[in-house]
């Protein structure tokens, strides 16, 4: 296994958050019959677009499915998402104000390069579990397609729900910053399929077999693959490595304390997994995001320089 696959996997990010959020929406749209269910999945997809922005997918497979589906489950569907996105952008406004559409929409316009993207496509399928999750779901879903047309679409929400993570991914994956886990929702959304396929009561014996198959298949490699990785790669919260980093803020707090600072200002222009430990005073939470802002011209670096400028850190 990769570091960097690893790692944006086993690191706290907003992604996991996201996708429960857009999971439980698909699954509440094709599970719940209620009003009451419908009004809660408008609501989690409003909370997945708002955990991070590029979450969406679930709106759209979920609107679509129910236009082909149940038309009328869209009323108590869309309140959701209206009463919801009323509530969220009262909080926008009287909260944060229009920073926050600067930082949610317009700083997100970073260049979009085919390189890139072929370097995060390559070291996500160079993991033999990815290939066998998006092969099983790519054969599965074109002998359906053959066996049954356009029906496919409407079995259930999750091979639109496939269909919309793939081309927002294809869209979005040469962005500067882009990395593997702009591939949770696709694999999440490919899982759900297959499950959801080989779980219906019309399913073939072979074609449980066959899911019988997958499942072990893809426990082996997961297996294998843990066991032939240098543990040290994604023990990140081991009791050593949690004792050596605590050991490591306690000198550089008490060196500050020395110094005759507690709590002090700190101009963070590096990546440092330490200032948050040592201060609640930082001047910028992003280093690397910023550099690319003043690099491509979205943001003018003049408001950060006057800062250093005028103020002691």
């Amino acid at each position: 296994s990769l570091w960097f696959v690893i790692s944006n996997t086993a690191f706290v990010k907003n992604d996991p958050l996201a996708l429960l959020f857009s999971v439980s929406a698909v699954i509440c749209i094709y599970r719940g019959k209620s009003s009451y269910l419908l009004v809660f999945a408008g609501v989690l997809c409003v909370a997945a677009v708002m955990t991070k922005q590029s979450y969406f997918s679930a709106t759209l497979s979920c609107s679509l499915y129910l236009l082909l589906t149940r038309p009328r489950d869209l009323i108590p569907y869309f309140l959701g998402m209206f009463v919801s996105s009323i509530f969220v952008l009262c909080i926008v406004y009287f909260y944060w104000g229009p920073g926050f559409w600067f930082s949610t929409i317009f700083a997100l316009g970073q260049p979009v390069t085919f390189s890139h993207a072929i370097d995060v496509l390559f070291s996500v399928y160079r993991q033999p579990a990815a290939m066998l999750i998006t092969f099983s779901f790519l054969s599965v879903s074109t002998v359906r397609f053959h066996k049954l047309g356009k029906a496919t679409l409407v079995e259930s929400p999750y091979l639109l729900y496939s269909i919309f993570s793939l081309l927002l991914v294809t869209f979005t994956l040469g962005k500067e910053g882009s990395s593997n886990n702009y591939f949770f929702e696709i694999f999440m959304s490919q899982l759900l399929y297959l499950v959801s396929t080989f779980s219906k009561r019309e399913a073939l014996p072979k074609e449980k077999n066959l899911a019988r198959l997958g499942v072990l298949m893809l426990s082996l490699i997961v297996f294998f693959d843990i066991a032939s990785t240098d543990q040290r790669k994604y023990s990140f919260a081991s009791a050593r490595n949690v004792a050596m980093k605590k050991e490591t803020i306690d000198k550089l707090n008490s060196e500050l304390v020395r110094l005759g600072y507690q709590n002090p200002k700190i101009l963070d222009l590096g990546f440092s997994v330490f200032v948050s430990a040592l201060s609640t005073s930082t001047s910028l939470n992003d280093p690397y995001h910023y550099s690319m802002m003043w690099r491509d011209g979205i943001l003018k670096p003049d408001a950060m320089a006057n800062s250093v400028v005028e103020q002691f850190f």
